[in-house]
C-alpha cells in the first residue's frame, strides 16, 4: 500500500508515543471510529521481524485488539483498537489504566 492510500484510510491526529514504535491516535476514515496507528519501522530488520511474528501469533482477546498489519511503502504500520478512557492495552488483550493518565490533573 502506499502513503496516499494509506492516508485515504487513516486520518491521523494526534502523535502519542514516539520511543520504540511512533504511535498516533487516528480516526478511520470509511467506519469514523477511533484507533490506534503504530509505526513499527524504528527497530532493526530481525527486531522487526520478531515483533510482526509476536502479533501475528496472538490469540484471543488480545488479537481481538489487533485490527490489521499493513505494509505502507515498505514500513509495517499495526493498526490496533483505541482503548477506554486513556488506558492501554496489556499483552493479555485487558485494558489497564496508564500511569500518566491517572497523575494528570482535570
Amino acid at each position: 500500500m502506499t502513503s496516499t492510500e494509506f492516508a485515504a484510510r487513516y486520518r491521523l491526529l494526534k502523535n502519542v508515543a514516539t520511543r520504540g514504535a511512533r504511535s498516533f491516535l487516528a480516526q478511520q476514515v470509511e467506519l469514523g471510529r477511533m484507533v490506534m496507528v503504530h509505526y513499527l519501522d524504528s527497530e532493526k530488520p530481525q527486531e522487526r521481524a520478531a515483533t510482526l511474528a509476536r502479533l501475528e501469533a496472538l490469540t484471543p482477546p488480545a488479537r481481538n485488539k489487533l485490527l490489521e498489519i499493513v505494509d505502507v511503502d515498505g514500513s509495517p504500520i499495526g493498526i490496533t483498537k483505541r482503548a477506554p478512557g486513556g488506558a492501554k492495552w496489556n499483552v493479555d488483550g485487558a485494558a489497564s489504566v496508564n500511569d500518566q493518565s491517572r497523575s494528570r490533573s482535570p
